[in-house]
């Protein structure tokens, strides 16, 4: 699937209001019309730890973000102050509002979601892949960036 160029440019410069930007993705993705807020009801496969991380992103708990990406704390501690540091740089307060725009499960072992959020102008997506694990559900995948192409191409 291509992304119009305007919709990229749009998300990187951030003009223009959330309400047409909101409508020019519905309009370009049609599969993603059935979006849902950022509450996931069913709080049974995935949508736990999906609920968490999604969560903690939308209210800049940047810190307990990184620790719910990263159950397995693969990720230097380091690397992850660094990136909770640039997040917080990016939207300090995070964001006001959010929508789940696909939620999907691959499997019996894999859900995926996509999410949009926003404050004003500034707009940035989030992909996350949730598997069951030995010990439960947990994320095993997460990408964020304000690129709505580069975080969509995840979605299978």
């Amino acid at each position: 699937m291509r992304v119009s160029l305007g919709l990229v440019s749009m998300l990187r410069m951030g003009t223009g209001s959330l309400l047409p930007l909101l409508a020019l993705i519905l309009v370009t993705c049609p599969s993603l019309a059935e979006a849902s807020t950022c509450d996931i009801i069913d709080q049974n496969r995935g949508g736990g730890p999906a609920q968490l991380s999604i969560d903690s992103f939308r209210d800049g708990s940047y810190t307990k973000f990184m620790k719910s990406i990263d159950p397995f704390r693969s990720i230097d501690f380091e690397k992850s102050s660094e990136i909770s540091l640039e997040l917080a740089q990016f939207a300090p307060e995070g964001f006001t509002g959010c929508e789940v725009l696909v939620r999907s499960a691959l499997g019996e072992n894999y859900d995926q979601f996509f999410v949009i959020f926003y404050r004003g102008n500034l707009v940035t997506f989030l992909y996350l892949g949730v598997a069951r694990l030995e010990n439960g559900w947990a994320v095993i995948q997460a990408k964020f960036s304000s690129n709505f192409e580069e975080v969509y191409l995840l979605v299978k």
